[in-house]
C-alpha cells in the first residue's frame, strides 16, 4: 500500500479494490458501523472526495477500522452497505450526504446523526470533541482539519485526527440513545432524521441559478431572460467541467452581458470584465443572449403573506423559553421562519409531527390574544388566559 504509508495503529488502510470489497463483505455482517468522509470542494464543482474513514464492530470481536482511499479505488461497492439494513452512525452528515450521492450513488437508508440526536438534550449544534468530552469524558485528538486530503501520503497526524472522527461515534450514540431514552425522546428523533432527508436541498436547477444573483432582481424584460440564459449556462458549464461556477464567469460578467444585450462577438469586447482569452468559443453566450431575449422573462418572486411581527415576536420568545425548559436546541424546535409561517396562514413544521405535539394549540392562541405571556418569578414567562 504505497500510496498511504505510515499506517495508523489498529487502524487498516484501504487502497486496493479486493481489499475494499473484502471490507464491505465483512461490514454487512454488523449491526451498524460509523463513517466520516474527509473533501474538499473549493476547486470542483463536486466534492473532491479524499478520504472514507469507517470502523464497524462483529459480536465477541473487537472494532475494525479503516481509511479507505477513494484516490485508488472506487467507493462506488459502498452502495451495498448503504443499502442494508445495517445502521449508518454520523455527526452532522448533511456534508457527507453530498458526497455520497455523487461517489456512491445513494445514501445510507438507516442512519443516526449524533449532533442532531445531542439537539433532543438541549444541546445546540455541539461538536463531535465537545460530545465526547461531555458523554465519554473522551478528548479528541486534535488536528488541522484544513489540511489537504488530497496529497498523498497522508501524515500520521492526518490520520489520526481523520480515525477520530469515527473512533467513538458507536459508545457515543449509545449514551446519546439511552438519555434519549429516558425522555421518552426517540421517536421525535426519527422523525427529525426523516425530516433532514425531506428537507436537503434539490439539485441546483439551472434555470433557477438568475434568482441568487442580487444584482439581477433589478433586471427586466429582455435582459432579465438574458441573464437567465447566461446563467444556466454557466451552472452547466460548470458541472461539465468540475469547476465553481463563479471560474467560468463571475456574476459581475454575467449582469454587465445581459444589461449589454450583445449580439457579436465585437459587442462582448466591449462588456465589463470579459475576457476572450478565457475563453475564445464566444457563440454560447451570444446564443444564450439570443435566446433569452426571445424568452418571456420570469416574473418576481411573489411575496408572501406576511404574519404580524408583534405575534411573531411573542411566540418566538415563548418558544425559546419552552425550548430551554424542555431541553431541546431552539433551532430544531422552531425557526423564526416556523413562526411566521404558521402565524401568516403558510405550511410550517409546526403544525404536524413532534412539534405539534410540544406546541400545541398555544401559539396560534398566543397569536389570537386569548393567551397573554407574563414574566414568571422564578425565570422564563408563564401563560395567562385572557378573559
Amino acid at each position: 500500500m504505497s500510496g498511504m504509508s505510515n499506517k495508523a495503529p489498529h487502524v487498516e488502510e484501504i487502497d486496493t479494490q479486493s481489499a475494499l470489497e473484502s471490507f464491505v463483505a465483512e461490514a454487512l455482517r454488523a449491526e451498524r458501523y460509523a463513517i466520516d468522509t474527509e473533501f474538499h470542494r473549493e476547486r470542483t464543482y463536486y466534492p473532491d472526495l479524499a478520504l472514507v474513514q469507517i470502523q464497524f464492530r462483529l459480536p465477541n470481536s473487537p472494532p475494525r477500522a479503516a481509511l479507505i482511499d477513494p484516490k485508488a479505488v472506487s467507493v462506488r461497492c459502498l452502495d451495498a452497505l448503504f443499502a442494508s439494513d445495517v445502521l449508518a452512525l454520523l455527526h452532522a452528515p448533511l456534508q457527507d450526504f453530498d458526497v455520497f450521492e455523487h461517489d456512491v450513488g445513494r445514501l445510507p437508508s438507516r442512519f443516526f446523526d449524533t449532533q442532531l440526536a445531542a439537539g433532543f438534550l438541549g444541546l445546540s449544534t455541539p461538536s463531535l470533541a465537545s460530545l465526547a468530552q461531555q458523554f465519554l469524558g473522551v478528548s479528541l485528538t486534535k488536528g488541522d482539519r484544513l489540511s489537504d486530503w488530497t496529497r498523498r501520503p497522508l501524515t500520521s497526524a492526518q490520520k489520526r485526527y481523520a480515525y477520530a472522527d469515527v473512533e467513538h461515534l458507536e459508545p457515543l450514540a449509545d449514551a446519546i440513545t439511552a438519555d434519549l431514552t429516558k425522555l421518552g425522546r426517540l421517536e421525535w428523533v426519527q422523525s427529525a432524521f426523516h425530516e433532514m432527508l425531506q428537507d436537503r436541498r434539490p439539485p441546483v436547477d439551472p434555470e433557477e441559478v438568475w434568482r441568487s444573483i442580487p444584482e439581477g432582481r433589478s433586471l427586466q424584460g429582455e435582459q432579465r431572460g438574458a441573464l437567465v440564459e447566461l446563467a444556466a449556462w454557466r451552472e452547466r458549464r460548470a458541472r461539465e467541467l468540475n469547476i465553481p461556477p463563479r471560474r467560468v464567469y463571475g456574476d459581475i460578467v454575467l449582469i454587465c452581458i445581459a444589461q449589454r444585450l450583445p449580439r457579436t462577438s465585437e459587442d462582448l469586447d466591449e462588456v465589463r470584465g470579459f475576457n476572450r482569452g478565457r475563453n475564445t468559443n464566444v457563440a454560447p453566450l451570444l446564443e444564450a443572449v439570443a435566446k433569452g431575449r426571445l424568452r418571456p422573462p420570469p416574473p418576481s418572486p411573489v411575496r408572501n403573506k406576511s404574519a404580524d411581527p408583534r405575534a411573531v415576536a411573542l411566540v418566538s420568545a415563548y418558544v425559546g423559553d419552552l425550548a430551554q425548559r424542555s431541553r431541546i436546541d431552539k433551532a430544531l424546535l422552531a425557526t423564526r421562519d416556523d413562526v411566521e409561517h404558521m402565524l401568516a396562514g403558510l405550511p410550517s413544521r409546526l403544525t404536524s409531527t413532534w412539534r405539534a405535539e410540544i406546541l400545541s394549540d398555544v401559539p396560534a392562541r398566543i397569536a389570537s390574544g386569548s393567551l397573554a405571556l407574563a414574566l414568571d418569578p422564578r425565570g422564563g414567562f408563564q401563560l395567562v388566559e385572557v378573559k
